[in-house]
């Protein structure tokens, strides 16, 4: 068992949707600003085989999780907090150049979780007057399917990649969303 650590910037995510597919929770956040920028990775691999390993990395990003804008208007402060991430992979690797190895990595990332937030919005009668507030909790937490390739030398390895979702909270249909990232991780001890 090898245990890694490292840097990750995620650049802004790519999805093709109009602002009419858009879903209520996504009126309180900036999607782009959430799912981009720098995240802290901690995790092990373990090797099946010389080159096939499986892994788990944590990820840690503190981000924005609602902007001071929602619906109707409403305006509060930018609430941010810490984003965990839980990634789990398999890595194959081929070795190249006669030092390093081009790594293949495949698989299933749980993002955004700890984006808890509870919703305010009032509620109306037939003539528009405000009769009381409906409050009830969302979240911004999706999986995704992971792909990415890189090189490794020795105990560095740099990876890019792609976190590619086919459903997720911000859209009220199904939308392609994905969330290119830069990853760099050095592996500090084994076991």
């Amino acid at each position: 068992m090898f245990f890694n650590v490292g840097p990750e910037y995620r650049i802004t995510p790519i999805y093709n949707a109009g602002v009419s597919s858009l879903s209520k929770e996504a009126n309180y956040t900036n999607i782009d600003l959430q799912n981009s920028g720098m995240a802290l990775n901690i995790g092990a691999a373990y090797f099946l085989t010389h080159n096939l390993s499986i892994g788990f990395n944590n990820s840690f990003r503190h981000d924005i999780v609602t902007t001071g804008h929602g619906p109707n208007n409403t305006m509060s402060s930018t609430d941010r907090g810490l984003l965990i991430g839980y990634h789990f992979r398999a890595n194959y690797m081929f070795e190249v150049f006669g030092k390093g190895s081009l790594i293949i990595s495949l698989g299933y990332s749980l993002l955004n979780r700890n984006s808890e937030f509870s919703v305010h919005e009032p509620l109306y009668d037939m003539n528009g007057q405000e009769t009381g507030v409906q409050t009830y909790l969302a979240d911004y937490k999706f999986g995704s399917n992971s792909v990415s390739l890189g090189y490794g030398i020795g105990k560095s390895k740099l990876m890019i990649g792609l976190y590619i979702a086919g459903n997720s909270v911000y859209f009220n249909e199904r939308t392609t969303f994905m969330i290119p990232f830069l990853t760099y991780s050095y592996e500090f001890g084994k076991l």
